[in-house]
Parts: structure tokens; C-alpha cells; sequence
């Protein structure tokens, strides 16, 4: 502890007497305020640093966030911090996520799930496995996932936890999804829905939305693959979620589009295309206009599809991005070939 306060500059102990002063030994209580001081020192310091560490990733400086995060996980180590240890990891544990360090993230979400064991936090362990769950389903491991999540669905039965059963069971959806097997998907999603509106909570519901479109599309049902993409762009900007609104978006377009709707399906791709450029996000730019390229040609726009697709390929330069730069290059040819056979 002496390192941590001398490090924020405040005393260690109690202030020294004068040369060749009588030295009177510190009482309990002096000793037990001194240590407290301490303590609110190193917590306020670690809070800091979280909280820092949470606006750096939401400026994307993962690095910097992960930096922060590993400073205050050594502080709340020293001070014995639990709770506030489990938190963190769970930060670690999305942002090396988000960085394809999956075995570290996978190390930070078991550490996560261990402490929320070790305080027999049940809600913990039910946010502990389902992150680590997913992060088994995103390493291509269903089997596995599927297990952490049934193991969190039961621990949310036991505990009557409405929220912990929704995610666990929208989840689950993502297994069965993963499979093949769409409409055990769908029941585990409309399921998971349920116990969300239960709950009272919408934020929940968006990506789960999402996940039905993506279900009721893969089994051409586009109607009903279309009701679930809107509820989930309603609630992605009520809540002002981004991810999950360009997800929403780019399921509407494929669903008008394939049921013939043109018209609908461009107004909802223009809607991507203008929050992508809003974002200043290449990425979704790309992929808006790539869709945009496509939706102009199944609509016989040849002019329009031939723009659509120069622009995409000029934001594949921008990223960086020679694979799709390649594809578009050659789609552009193609499209100009037909063009000049007709």
C-alpha cells in the first residue's frame, strides 16, 4: 500500500516528529484512519483509471483502454476489490474481443467468472458465462458455448432472473442458428424476447430482434424477417445503438430486395449508406455501397449499379482493403461486359 500512496502523493503513515523530539507511539485509532485514508485513495485512484479506461474505448483506443484497465486491476488487487476486479475483466475480456485476442479475452472472461464464483454472485456468473459462452461461439466452438449457456440458463431459473434467462436463451438462439437448425432459433429467440419485455428492459431486445430477422430471412420467410429488422432499428435508434442500427438496415435491404421491393429495399440502403458516411465508418460505407452496386443491377439501373460500384471500389482503396478492391474491380467488369453484350 506504501507504494500506491506514495505514488498519488499522499502520506504514508503519520508525519515525523522533530530531531530529538519524544516520539509518541501512533493509537489504534490513528493507525485504523490512516489506513483508510490509504484505501480511499487507491480506490478513487483505480476508479479513475476505469472510468478512463472506458471513454478510451469508446474512442476505440483499445490499447490505451486496456493500459488503464490492467493499472487499476493492480489496485483493486492490493485493496481487495472484488467486485470491482470482476468488472474490469469483463472490460478486458470485450476489448481483446474486439482486438481477435480471443485467448486472452477467453483468460479474462474465466477470471471474470471465477470471482463472480468465488463471491457466489449469481448474477455474475450468469453475465460471466454468457460472455464467455459467446466468445466459444465466436471461436467456432458451439458445443462448448452451448453448454456455458445452458449452465447460466439454469442458474437464471433458480434465481427467477428474467433478464438472465432472456440472454441466456437469445443466446442459445445464436447456437442453434450457428447449426442450421432455424426454427429451434426462433422459438429460443421469441422466448428470450418474452422474458426481456418481462424484465422491463428494451436494450436487451435489440440485438435479439436482429438475430429473428437474420432466422425468418435464412428460411426466406422476408415478411416476418422484416418485422423483427424494424423492431430492431426503432429500439437501435431510440437507444442510439449503431451496431445494431446498421444491422437492422442492412436486413431490411436484403429482405425488400428479395421480395422485389426495390423501392424499399433503396431507401433502406441509402439509410445505411447516409449513418455510415454520418460515422465517417469506411467499413459500413463499403458495405452500403457494395449492396447499393448490387441493388441497382437485380433492378436493371445498369448506369447507376456501374456508379454504385466505382465508389465502392474507391473506399476499398481508402481501407486498404486489395481483396475487396479485387472482387469489385472484377464485378465492374463483368457488369460492363453484359452491358456491352445486350
Amino acid at each position: 500500500m506504501m507504494a500506491i500512496t506514495s505514488l498519488l502523493g499522499l502520506p504514508v503513515g503519520l508525519a515525523q516528529s522533530p530531531p530529538n523530539a519524544e516520539t509518541t507511539p501512533p493509537t489504534l485509532n490513528q493507525q485504523f484512519n490512516s489506513l483508510s485514508v490509504d484505501r480511499k485513495a487507491a480506490r478513487d485512484a483505480a476508479d479513475r483509471l476505469t472510468l478512463l479506461g472506458e471513454q478510451k474505448a469508446r474512442e476505440q483506443q483499445y490499447r490505451e483502454a486496456v493500459t488503464a484497465w490492467l493499472q487499476a486491476l493492480d489496485i483493486y488487487r492490493e485493496i481487495g476489490d472484488s467486485p470491482a476486479q470482476e468488472q474490469v475483466y469483463e472490460y478486458l475480456g470485450f476489448t481483446y474481443a474486439t482486438l481477435a485476442r480471443y485467448d486472452v479475452a477467453e483468460d479474462a472472461f474465466r477470471r471474470q467468472l471465477a470471482i463472480a464464483r468465488y463471491n457466489q454472485s449469481f448474477q455474475g456468473q450468469i453475465y460471466g458465462l454468457n460472455n464467455l459462452g459467446n466468445l466459444l461461439l465466436k471461436r467456432g466452438n458451439p458445443t462448448a458455448a452451448q453448454a456455458v449457456f445452458e449452465e447460466a440458463l439454469t442458474i437464471a431459473k433458480n434465481i427467477e432472473s428474467q433478464e438472465g434467462q432472456g440472454l441466456s436463451l437469445s443466446n442459445l438462439g445464436q447456437v442453434s442458428a450457428a447449426r442450421g437448425d432455424n426454427d429451434q432459433a426462433i422459438a429460443q429467440y421469441e422466448a428470450a424476447l418474452t422474458f426481456f419485455r418481462r424484465a422491463g428492459g428494451e436494450t436487451k431486445q435489440i440485438s435479439t430482434y436482429n438475430n429473428l430477422g437474420n432466422a425468418y430471412h435464412q428460411m426466406q420467410r422476408y415478411p416476418a424477417a422484416v418485422t423483427s429488422y424494424r423492431f430492431a432499428l426503432r429500439l437501435a435508434k431510440d437507444h442510439r445503438d449503431l451496431p445494431n442500427q446498421f444491422q437492422a438496415l442492412a436486413g431490411l435491404a436484403t429482405s425488400y430486395t428479395a421480395l422485389g421491393l426495390y423501392s424499399d429495399a433503396l431507401s433502406f440502403v441509402n439509410q445505411w449508406l447516409a449513418l455510415a458516411e454520418s460515422q465517417e465508418d469506411l467499413r459500413q460505407q463499403l458495405m452500403a455501397q457494395r449492396s447499393l452496386a448490387q441493388l441497382y443491377y437485380q433492378a436493371a439501373d445498369y448506369a447507376s449499379a456501374q456508379t454504385a460500384y466505382q465508389q465502392a471500389i474507391s473506399t476499398a482503396r481508402l481501407l486498404n482493403d486489395e481483396r475487396a478492391e479485387t472482387f469489385l474491380i472484377n464485378q465492374l467488369a463483368s457488369l460492363k461486359l453484359e452491358i456491352l453484350s445486350r
